[in-house]
């Protein structure tokens, strides 16, 4: 979708009655997610979208399909042991590392 027909598809919205619960034909849909997504693509957040076309942005979102998990990226996986014992870390922000399992088990109890 070029930016002229992105203007026409900005211009129809604009004009269109507003409101909660006002449905998009499934043609409006599909013409707002084409747009949408070229407009994505081209480096513009969702929210920016929306506000661009005068409607929410999660509908714009759900409209082009995309999804609200984040992307996976690469990670590194280093062969380090792991550090021995328990850390516990109290709601005042106290760090007690190396514990074993009954020490942290009796301070969790007196900490009661």
């Amino acid at each position: 979708m070029d930016d002229h027909e992105i203007q026409k598809l900005r211009t129809a919205l604009a004009r269109r009655e507003r409101g909660r619960g006002k449905r998009y034909t499934p043609s409006l849909k599909q013409r707002i997610a084409e747009a949408a997504t070229e407009l994505h693509r081209q480096g513009q957040g969702w929210q920016a979208i929306g506000k661009f076309f005068g409607i929410p942005h999660e509908s714009v979102r759900r409209f082009s399909g995309a999804s609200t998990t984040t992307a996976l990226v690469p990670v590194e996986v280093v062969n380090e042991p792991a550090s021995a014992g328990l850390t516990l870390v109290s709601p005042e922000g106290y760090r007690i590392e190396g514990l074993g399992v009954g020490d942290a088990a009796e301070i969790l109890r007196r900490l009661r």
